[in-house]
């Protein structure tokens, strides 16, 4: 996976932010997007310190 996964996490997020009715849907789809990226790249650090607890 490349390092869009950061790119469109971040943008979920923002969106979120900006449109508070969209907070559970996007923060969940930012969630599992880190997730499989996590899961995909193991030793990314990236992946690691972006991933949501």
């Amino acid at each position: 996976m490349t390092l869009d996964f950061i790119s469109i996490s971040r943008s979920l997020v923002e969106d979120a932010w900006n449109n508070p009715d969209k907070w559970e849907a996007n923060l969940a789809s930012a969630q599992a997007l880190l997730s499989k990226a996590l899961v995909e790249s193991p030793d990314n650090v990236l992946a690691l310190t972006m991933s949501l607890p």
